[in-house]
């Protein structure tokens, strides 16, 4: 008798566990589908985000053992600032290719470009502070006239980074609204020439990079030299654009405004980094 219980008892729990399945498995589409309704209603963890961004790749306030070796690794990390600040300008600019929607940002899925500037901005705000504080509690502990003078030249460096960052976030990111709201696009020379000297301010940031992280002084030396050449472009394109309104080019007449402010923004960024690397040159 308790042989027969026993096997009913099996037979009922299998009935039990493939209607189960059953059921799991015609509700599988439908279960999927409320997720992606769920994932569109509740917005994603914005702590999740930040994680990828807000800490410090090479600073460890408990191993600072020899000056030269935190300076070391302060450039380091200021290296990895230009890296942040280079990707800023590239993707704050791509609304401007004709563009007018904003895509998802790689870095961050689920982003838009917008939002992944201002992550980015975050990211370079984190790490000027912290790698100031850093080089302030090493000018602290007793450091020569040369280290000392090294050592702000750095916190200064960081400094001037993180204000093209807050040029790209607040005034790029603003014309990025302007610009939808014309619903016009440039002229074909005046896209060109905003795309090229785009171009030229992110290989100037790009130099910085490499300058910072293998202490290439005739990298930064290069930026120098390549400011006084790209200003002197700005000024030729300057005088072609407004030749085009002249001659009432009406693409160029209606996104004057835009224009003018892009191409100051992408000086302002040309002018930054020739600053940089004079005091990166100049530093003992």
């Amino acid at each position: 008798g308790s042989l027969a219980g026993a096997g009913t008892a099996r037979q009922m729990a299998n009935a039990h566990t493939l209607f189960n399945v059953g059921i799991g498995v015609f509700f599988l589409p439908f279960s999927k589908f409320f997720a992606k309704v769920v994932e569109k209603i509740l917005p994603d963890d914005p702590d999740k985000d930040e994680e990828q961004i807000l800490f410090l790749t090479y600073l460890d306030e408990k191993k600072i053992i020899f000056h030269d070796v935190a300076v070391y690794l302060a450039r380091k990390e200021i290296a990895r600032m230009a890296s942040t600040i280079r990707e800023m300008l590239a993707i704050a600019a791509l609304p401007f290719a004709g563009k007018f929607k904003a895509t998802e940002d790689k870095r961050f899925p689920g982003r838009t470009l917008e939002e992944g500037v201002a992550l980015r901005e975050k990211e370079v705000d984190f790490l000027e502070n912290r790698i100031s504080e850093y080089l302030f509690k090493i000018a602290r502990e007793g450091v020569s006239k040369e280290e000392q003078e090294r050592i702000y030249s750095m916190v200064s460096i960081a400094k001037d980074l993180e204000s093209i960052g807050d040029l790209i976030q607040r005034n790029l990111i603003n014309l990025i609204s302007k610009k939808r709201a014309l619903k016009v696009d440039f002229s074909r020379e005046g896209r060109e020439e905003l795309e090229i000297y785009h171009q030229k301010a992110l290989k100037q940031i790009a130099l910085l990079k490499e300058a910072f992280d293998e202490k290439d002084l005739s990298k930064a030396a290069k930026i120098m030299r390549k400011e006084r050449k790209y200003l002197d472009l700005e000024l030729q394109y300057r005088v072609r654009h407004l030749d085009r309104i002249v001659r009432q080019r009406q693409e160029s007449i209606e996104t004057h405004e835009v224009h003018m402010e892009l191409m100051e923004i992408l000086n302002q960024v040309i002018v930054y980094t020739s600053n940089i690397a004079k005091t990166f040159v100049s530093a003992p």
